[in-house]
């Protein structure tokens, strides 16, 4: 979606219709992360470093978290007396 809404905003074939177009889409030029190579990166717009910052920041540290705590739900036949990592439990 991001190439074709790109590509889209540099077709324009005057400032007007430019303006336009990159009001529409959001996108204005190309962003420097186009330049990597495809099978390097995650895509645009997923490389963007705000979507990592919020997978890192947010969702993963909370899975973490939750881990060390033993608080996550799990299923038979697992169960959280067999978790080795769940070290943040009870008075420490």
């Amino acid at each position: 979606e991001y190439q074709a809404n790109l590509k889209y905003s540099l077709a324009s074939r005057n400032e007007t219709e430019y303006k336009e177009r990159r009001k529409k889409t959001g996108i204005a030029k190309p962003s420097l992360f186009s330049g990597l190579q495809r099978k390097h990166m995650l895509g645009i717009p997923g490389c963007f470093p705000g979507n990592i910052m919020h997978w890192a920041c947010l969702n993963f540290t909370d899975l973490i978290i939750s881990l060390f705590h033993g608080t996550l739900d799990c299923e038979k036949p697992d169960s959280k007396v067999s978790w080795s990592w769940a070290v943040l439990q009870g008075t420490i």
